[in-house]
């Protein structure tokens, strides 16, 4: 029943249409997510936001769902990272266009094998740890429907890095 509630929870999330959009500052609104996480961590990890976006830069999307993302990733981040660091960082690409935003680790990473399956539905890179494998299925899902996508970043092998673009 419990699996059964949680499928439909995820079912329901993944394809919400998020048509309601908000202004955002993205500089605020990344550090202060990152920030609300501090109690979370040891302190053997540093917590890091970088930007190359000015202060005053805003832009319009759905602050709800792209809260969820993020949520997601920096949770991934500190249940997979020891020791080290996690680190936000912000930066505009292709021309203005696009907000690419990186949340980085310096944990155990993700094998080559596990890469492949790692958005897949129900797929957990360690069986022992908390969680059903749905988080970054519904994270890519939630970044589609912004107009955006989820990616890992393959060439980073320090831990695990995932790159998450939006329209701007």
């Amino acid at each position: 029943t419990i699996v059964d509630e949680m499928l439909h929870m995820a079912y329901k999330e993944s394809n919400e249409f998020y048509r309601k959009l908000n202004t955002i500052h993205p500089n605020q609104f990344f550090s202060a997510l990152l920030y609300e996480h501090r109690s979370k961590v040891s302190g053997a990890i540093e917590l890091n936001y970088t930007t190359r976006v000015i202060n005053r830069f805003e832009m319009v999307t759905n602050k709800e769902g792209l809260q969820k993302i993020m949520e997601q990733l920096i949770q991934n981040a500190i249940k997979f990272t020891s020791k080290g660091s996690i680190t936000v960082h912000c930066e505009l690409v292709d021309d203005d266009r696009q907000l690419q935003v990186s949340v980085t680790d310096t944990g155990r990473g993700i094998s080559k094998e596990q890469r492949e399956k790692i958005f897949e539905g129900f797929y957990k890179a360690d069986t022992f740890d908390q969680g059903i494998g749905l988080g970054l299925t519904v994270s890519k899902k939630i970044a589609n429907k912004l107009g955006g996508d989820l990616i890992l970043d393959e060439y980073y092998d320090k831990g695990a890095r995932f790159i998450l673009a939006l329209p701007v």
